[in-house]
């Protein structure tokens, strides 16, 4: 019910009317009569202003908002939705000249809204050449989603939906429709559901479910008075409301008794079925049987709520509106008779000096609406099912078993004789999606164990077994095997099945099998990001040649390149069929394992010679061995083969074993024409 006043039977009416023109003109003072009649899925709204003096004459106020409040004189009046002037009269009433305004609410202006609102087909697969499904703006909706796209769109403006009572399948349902006629389209879709759209004074757009609210008002000869009052209690008509629904295997599902009006059933003796094909209302295939008698239960609610339950004439009440629930108490009858309903239509009337100020309040009935002249009549049952071309006939053998389909069930080794599973999904490739609860299984027995899902149940589980002929049938997929660990310390092995699923395992050692030629894009094995971080090791291919290299910090420290050279030391060392080589200021380094600070470092200097350095002597050996040296001599034993032309500096002091010679420092020494020569601070 709105804010403001509600009945005050003996107090003046005080009515406020302003039209929204360029510069807004109130012309509440000229309003002489009225008669408002408010509908569900819209209504029509007539004011008749006083013209004697012709001012209104030159006006054209057509299509321009319309503000309207009534009430009572030093009360609070109660303000209607925004209302748009449809159409007007002039006309001669009671000798009177008068200007006839009709006006209509946003119902009316949806209803001249005939192309293709938002999209013409919603929640319908495409069949386009390389279009899987329709543009994903308009498949995979919910009915709240479709009517938010369809208000906003057919008034070119945002409107808000609220969800005041959280109707159950109003976020929930996807229906194929096609909707051609704003108006029609919600129309259709709230029929889906048991609640209705209200278009309220906050100008947004409310589902209200109307059997969940409680009586707002009551009318009663005590105190609000009514002048006429009918119980019409109608039988519901239709008494049973049948949903079906149909398993992927193609089982014919319904929901029974469920949707029954038992006194209705009782009293003419027969079923009046009104059937609903659930796959019709969601783009997947209800297969679950609790879905199915909800549904029934509630439409059957919905067409009780609907039927006629009386009707009442009293008094103004200004603040009553559309499905508010209200009781009216007469106490003329032997017993008190009392009749509470929901309002689905209301008609309140005005005429100055003739004292009528008066509201009709219809309890129950068909929904039913205002059509502007331009406008299109709701069509209450539209079929849903789309045009010839654009239907899609799915064959009985196109079963899940022979449908391509996505998995993405997450499963886990846990340890040798356990796995685990996330919830997922299973969607196959003509739309439908299977729900699989979260899941784990013990792996009590060596035996390959197989995980399936049956389509029929409706259980959204995984069955389990250790044949793989139970997971064999039209109606079955397949989603992975696994199998125990060897030993305590392997995990147990789950490998997805041949429909898409992901493995997942914690060690490759729970993987027994031969695996045979593996194929990969990159083995990487590491920490940190490469390019940025990265230490570790990879196998990778580049110009199609396979590669491998180990990183510190981002930084490459050994690789092969993609010239089938083997490289280390940032690249300062490689080594390719013609040898070892060492760039750089790079030398090779020898070190005695049984002490590693016996080391001798070998490497060209910037002239191009050899330098040879060691942290014990340096000896040129031949045919004999030397096990005796003093650190720092230089000493050739034996014979020194291939050394003619060959000088050799030693810098600080030397003196040979043999007494025979004794070398300065910074002298040469070297051998040539079967001697050995020496000079010191010269060149040989």
């Amino acid at each position: 019910m709105r804010t403001g006043d509600t009945q005050s039977p003996n107090s003046v009416p005080n009515i406020y009317l302003e039209i929204q023109t360029d510069t807004p003109e109130d012309v509440s003072s000229r309003v002489i009569k009225f008669h408002l009649d408010e509908q569900l899925y819209g209504g029509v709204y007539e004011f008749w202003l006083d013209n004697a003096d012709s001012a209104l004459s030159a006006k054209d106020y057509k299509g321009f908002k319309v503000d309207f409040e009534l009430g009572f004189v030093d009360g609070t009046r109660s303000q209607y939705p925004t209302l748009w002037i449809e159409k007007q009269t002039f006309e001669s009433v009671g000798g009177k000249l008068t200007m006839k305004l009709t006006c209509m609410d946003a119902w009316g202006l949806m209803s001249a809204v005939n192309s293709s609102v938002g999209a013409q087909y919603w929640n319908y697969p495409e069949l386009a050449p390389g279009e899987e499904f329709a543009d994903a703006d308009y498949y995979d909706k919910t009915i709240k989603q479709i009517v938010t796209s369809v208000v906003t769109e057919a008034l070119d403006a945002t409107f808000a939906i609220d969800d005041d009572d959280s109707e159950t399948y109003f976020g929930s349902l996807k229906p194929p429709i096609s909707i051609t006629n704003a108006r029609t389209g919600i129309f259709q879709l709230m029929a889906m559901t048991d609640a209705y759209l209200l278009y309220k004074n906050d100008d947004d757009f409310h589902v209200i479910k109307a059997s969940d609210h409680t009586s707002v008002h009551t009318f009663a000869l005590s105190s609000n008075v009514f002048w006429e009052s009918a119980d019409e209690t109608a039988i519901t008509f239709p008494n049973r409301v049948v949903y079906h629904g149909k398993t992927a295997l193609g089982v014919e599902l319904d929901s029974g008794n469920n949707g029954l009006d038992a006194t209705s059933y009782a009293r003419i003796g027969i079923y009046i079925d009104e059937h609903y094909y659930a796959s019709r209302m969601e783009i997947d295939l209800i297969t679950d049987q609790t879905m199915l008698n909800s549904l029934a239960s509630a439409t059957i609610l919905k067409l009780q709520g609907q039927a006629s339950q009386g009707s009442l004439y009293a008094p103004m009440h200004c603040s009553l509106e559309l499905l508010d629930c209200i009781t009216v108490t007469d106490t003329r009858y032997s017993g008190t008779k009392t009749i509470t309903g929901y309002c689905h239509r209301l008609i309140r009337d005005y005429e100055a000096n003739e004292d009528i100020y008066t509201i009709r309040v219809s309890l129950g009935g068909v929904a039913t609406a205002y059509t502007p002249g331009n406008g299109t009549p709701p069509i209450a049952k539209g079929s849903t099912e789309p045009p010839v071309s654009m239907k899609v006939t799915i064959p009985l053998t196109f079963l899940p078993a022979y449908l391509p389909c996505i998995i993405d069930i997450v499963f886990t080794a846990v340890d040798q004789d356990d796995i685990s599973w996330a919830a997922g999904t299973i969607k196959t490739a003509s739309g439908t999606i299977f729900t699989v609860s979260a899941g784990t299984l013990n792996l009590d027995d060596t035996a390959n164990f197989y995980l399936y899902y049956n389509t029929t149940t409706g259980d959204h589980v995984l069955d389990t077994t250790q044949t793989f002929g139970d997971t064999i049938g039209a109606e079955k997929i397949l989603v992975a095997f696994a199998k125990k660990g060897t030993t305590s310390s392997d995990k147990a092995l789950v490998v997805a099945g041949t429909r898409g699923a992901d493995l997942f395992i914690d060690e490759l050692s729970a993987i027994t099998a031969n695996l045979g030629l593996i194929t990969a894009g990159e083995i990487r094995v590491g920490t940190g990001t490469l390019g940025s971080n990265y230490t570790g090791w990879r196998m990778w291919v580049e110009s199609s040649i396979g590669r491998f290299a180990g990183y510190n910090n981002n930084v490459l420290q050994f690789y092969s390149g993609t010239d089938g050279k083997l490289y280390a030391g940032g690249g300062s060392v490689f080594m390719d069929s013609t040898g070892l080589y060492i760039r750089g200021a790079g030398m090779l380094n020898l070190q005695y394992s049984g002490n590693p600070t016996y080391t001798a470092t070998l490497n060209v200097n910037v002239s191009g010679n050899l330098v040879l350095d060691a942290y014990g002597d340096i000896i040129l050996g031949g045919s004999a061995t030397v096990n005796t040296y003093v650190a720092g001599d230089l000493e050739v034993t034996g014979v020194a083969y291939g050394l003619s032309g060959v000088v050799v500096p030693i810098y600080g002091e030397s003196v040979s074993e043999d007494g025979s010679l004794e070398v300065a420092i910074n002298a040469f020494f070297w051998y040539r024409s079967g001697g050995w020569h020496y000079a010191v601070d010269d060149t040989p």
